[in-house]
């Protein structure tokens, strides 16, 4: 792979991790750069812990011979397509999860996350729960937003911004997805870490309505435990964070409905979110 004609390339830093990135044509870097997942900074390390190999087609639709666009993670191919916004996509899952996964100074937990009178609201769930789609209520009435995908703590159990644009499935039969930022949705991004108050551990149901049971925190630090990336590579640091995270945290769990259920039950027990 290092005799393919790599053209340019450059490397950055984030959450401990050094992380190389090459492209085949230079001009294709500034692409790459918008790929790249909250707190990420410019680095000048020559080694790195994980290497980014993408190579750009520059074939024309008129052409009779069309080259792939082909993304490799260290020696491993990650994506092989002729849509370039597809290997982009693939490009950007992997170095997401990878991050996620391997963090040195955060734990990345799967749910989405909000600011709500100076404390995280954190709701831990797989894909396809809704969390994104209670996320973007919960900034529509005026929470502060953090995250649709991952709630990010730090040793002292603070739940970090990491604001990617949050993405809502479409209405439709297509099952595609529409990305829309905080500021699109009326709300803003919180400006700081912020300790746990609240963790929700909910799913979407058609015929659910919101009537939360309060659980123990022993339940909030399985639930968020289990959804956390990086615990079998590093299970004792997650546990510990978590364990921090919750010591203060009231914990709920129910099903739910359409996601202003949870919006309006949350002002009448807990306030409105910014007073």
């Amino acid at each position: 792979m290092d005799r393919l004609g790599w053209a340019a390339g450059f490397a950055y830093r984030s959450m401990g991790l050094s992380i190389g990135v090459r492209v085949n044509h230079p001009e294709f870097l500034p692409l790459v750069g918008a790929c790249l997942p909250p707190e990420c900074h410019p680095s000048d390390d020559s080694e790195v812990d994980m290497l980014y190999s993408l190579s750009f087609s520059t074939s024309q639709p008129h052409d009779r011979v069309r080259l792939f666009n082909i993304a490799y993670a260290d020696g491993g191919r990650i994506a092989r397509t002729h849509v370039q916004a597809e290997m982009l996509a693939a490009f950007t899952e992997h170095v997401q999860l990878n991050i996620a996964a391997m963090a040195k100074t955060r734990t990345f937990i799967h749910a989405g996350a909000v600011g709500w009178q100076g404390q995280a609201v954190i709701i831990p769930a797989s894909t396809m729960q809704g969390k994104s789609t209670l996320v973007a209520a919960l900034v529509k009435a005026g929470a502060e937003y953090l995250s649709d995908e991952f709630a990010v703590l730090d040793d002292a159990g603070l739940v970090h911004p990491y604001p990617r644009p949050i993405s809502l499935r479409c209405h439709d039969l297509t099952g595609s997805k529409t990305l829309v930022t905080a500021a699109e949705l009326g709300g803003r991004i919180a400006p700081k870490p912020l300790p746990l108050g609240l963790v929700l551990l909910t799913q979407f149901s058609d015929e659910a309505h919101w009537r939360p049971r309060k659980v123990t925190p022993a339940r909030a630090v399985l639930d968020m435990f289990a959804n956390t990336v990086s615990a079998r590579i590093s299970p004792e640091r997650a546990l510990q964070t978590i364990r921090v995270a919750a010591e203060q945290a009231d914990t709920l769990r129910g099903s739910r409905g359409e996601a202003e259920q949870v919006v309006d039950w949350l002002k009448r027990h807990y306030g409105n979110p910014a007073s």
